[in-house]
């Protein structure tokens, strides 16, 4: 339980970024969608 801030701050992150980009991502490998993240940001 001593986590749950640290999951609150991500969740908020990811939240923030699908506000900005929308919520899709076309790569198809977890390093690759890293990588499509990484450029729209």
């Amino acid at each position: 339980m001593e986590r749950y801030g640290e999951r609150w701050a991500v969740e908020s992150y990811f939240s923030a970024v699908k506000r900005l980009f929308g919520e899709e991502i076309r790569a198809t490998s977890i390093e690759g969608a890293i990588q499509e993240v990484a450029m729209k940001v």
